[in-house]
């Protein structure tokens, strides 16, 4: 057990813990060791479970608001028996991106800001000097990745402490944006993903209505959408495989505690990407921007869900999602030890989820055939 533990500390402190929330741009892939079309669907989950050599597998396909598969199958951590259950939480990565552009179209409608509320509307210079080239970045620059901040948002001054930082939330995330705008060097305009502008929208968010973005988060997505098992960090019930464990894949497929340190990415990092929930809080939250696409939901206006889906400029990249020529929604997520994927359709009225407790190309590709599968078997 000591070994044990000694390798994974060793693992944890080399990889540097970061979401990369990128485009699956890959060529579709098929299950080369199962004949899915034949499969029950405990089968079929069953048998990417085993040919892609993942801990546990989740996911669904949803269309015209009738569920067409359902599943999960596998266990908790690779460490234990527990098994998982249709009802667990699974982290979602760079989801938390759609989810915090959400969260300040719902503020926009409260008139606590714009799509072009800039840094320096909220900032004063007593609070922040803001280098020239930020201070008119807008929040829609924000969101859509054109405010030219740090692409790796991990290279900034003092990353590391911030796993230890004990001050509250958003003293850290105001700091965090002091650095990140000092010492970025991109150019204001052009798109370059990153976790950088989602934290520093969030602070602009924390300043003008004096509240931390979780709990903004909660109040004004998680709650009206009835997303109740929403949370923060690494699921964890409180004791020992009472939710499933993210997996390192390096030499071996090594579980990673819920109370470690270094299950996820600081806290400050929140709006960007440390979201978990249930497969069914996740259908609840896409479904809403599936209906609301098609004017048929009331969370949010039509005119504010069709911002929110607008690619900006030549990018594809709308806020928090991925838009493709055939108007497909998508994004994925990892922290490096978990990988979640969504997708939407306004037109076919479909949702895919594909979860996955493992990051990596474990993760990707069990991820990315299930997703694949689920489609092919319900065209």
């Amino acid at each position: 057990m000591i070994k044990y533990k000694l390798i994974l500390k060793i693992i944890l402190f080399s990889t540097i813990l970061l979401i990369f929330g990128c485009a699956d741009e890959q060529a579709p892939k098929t299950c080369k060791t199962c004949k899915d079309a034949n499969l029950s669907t405990e089968e079929l989950f069953a048998q990417l479970k085993t040919s892609h050599g993942v801990p546990s597998l989740a996911g669904l396909i949803w269309q015209n608001g009738t569920m067409q598969e359902l599943g999960v199958t596998g266990l908790r951590s690779v460490d234990s028996t527990e098994e998982v259950t249709i009802d667990d939480l699974w982290h979602l990565g760079s989801i938390t991106k759609s989810i915090t552009a959400t969260l300040t179209a719902r503020l926009i409608e409260q008139n606590v800001l714009s799509w072009e509320t800039t840094l320096s509307d909220v900032f004063s210079p007593a609070i922040m000097n803001i280098p020239q080239k930020y201070r008119h970045t807008t929040v829609r620059q924000l969101l859509t990745h054109h405010a030219g901040l740090m692409s790796d948002i991990t290279k900034v001054s003092g990353w590391g402490d911030y796993f230890h930082d004990n001050q509250e939330i958003t003293i850290q995330r105001l700091e965090l944006t002091k650095s990140l705008l000092t010492e970025s060097t991109g150019s204001v305009g052009k798109f370059s993903y990153t976790n950088s502008g989602y934290v520093v929208l969030a602070s602009m968010l924390e300043h003008l209505t004096g509240t931390p973005w979780e709990q903004l988060i909660t109040n004004e997505v998680f709650i009206p959408l009835e997303m109740y098992d929403a949370g923060f960090g690494a699921p964890d019930s409180g004791y020992n495989y009472s939710q499933p464990y993210g997996h390192l894949s390096k030499s071996g497929i090594f579980s990673v505690a819920p109370m470690d340190k270094f299950s996820d990415n600081p806290p400050v990092m929140g709006p960007a990407g440390t979201i978990h929930m249930s497969l069914s809080s996740l259908l609840k939250f896409t479904n809403a921007h599936l209906l609301g696409a098609n004017g048929d939901e009331n969370y949010l206006s039509s005119s504010s869900f069709e911002e929110l889906h607008q690619p900006y400029g030549n990018s594809g990249y709308a806020m928090g999602w991925y838009v493709d020529s055939s108007n497909n929604l998508s994004h994925m997520g990892t922290n490096t030890m978990w990988y979640a994927k969504v997708g939407f359709n306004t037109k076919s009225q479909l949702i895919v989820i594909s979860l996955t407790n493992i990051g990596g190309s474990k993760g990707d590709d069990a991820t990315d055939d299930l997703t694949n599968i689920l489609m092919k078997r319900n065209q």
